[in-house]
C-alpha cells in the first residue's frame, strides 16, 4: 500500500506524460469535431444563431460569418488537435470560441452548471496553447525532421 501511495506522489516518466497528453489531445479533439459536425449540418440558421452570440461583445454585424468561423474552429480545430498538427494555433481559435460561449452564458446570468463546460474547455485549450501537442504528435515529428 505504501508503494502505491508513493507512486501517486512521484512525477510521471516522460513516456507516461507524453502518452497522457496524446490521449487527452485526441479525446478533446474528437469531441470538438463532433460539436463542429453538428453545427455544420445545422446550416445557415445555426450559424446565424451561433454568430449572434458576438452581440455579447457589441458585434452585431455578419452573424452568419461569425457562426461559420466558430463552426470551422470547432470542426477543423478539432481535427488539427486530434492530429497534433498546428496545435497551438488550433487551441487559440478553440479557446476564443470558448471565451465567447462562457461570456455569453455569464452575461445571461446562467448558473455555473451551464457555463462550466465552456470554462473547462477554455482551460484545456489554454494549456495546449502553452505546452503544445507533446512528443507524440505531428507537430513534434515535423519539428524534429527540420
Amino acid at each position: 500500500m505504501n508503494n502505491f501511495l508513493l507512486s501517486l506522489l512521484t512525477p510521471a516518466s516522460c513516456n507516461v506524460a507524453d502518452g497522457v497528453i496524446c490521449c487527452m489531445r485526441i479525446a478533446i479533439g474528437l469531441i470538438m469535431v463532433r460539436f463542429g459536425i453538428e453545427k455544420i449540418y445545422g446550416g445557415v440558421d445555426t450559424w446565424r444563431w451561433l454568430g449572434s452570440t458576438m452581440s455579447t461583445f457589441g458585434i452585431y454585424w455578419l452573424p452568419v460569418m461569425w457562426g461559420l468561423l466558430a463552426t470551422g474552429a470547432e470542426f477543423f480545430g478539432g481535427i488539427l488537435l486530434t492530429l497534433g498538427l498546428g496545435t497551438r494555433i488550433a487551441a487559440l481559435f478553440l479557446a476564443c470560441v470558448m471565451v465567447v460561449a462562457c461570456t455569453t452564458l455569464l452575461k445571461k446570468g446562467e448558473p455555473y452548471q451551464r457555463y462550466a463546460h465552456s470554462l473547462t474547455l477554455f482551460v484545456i485549450f489554454l494549456s495546449f496553447m502553452i505546452m503544445g501537442a507533446g512528443s507524440w504528435s505531428l507537430d513534434h515529428l515535423i519539428i524534429t525532421r527540420v
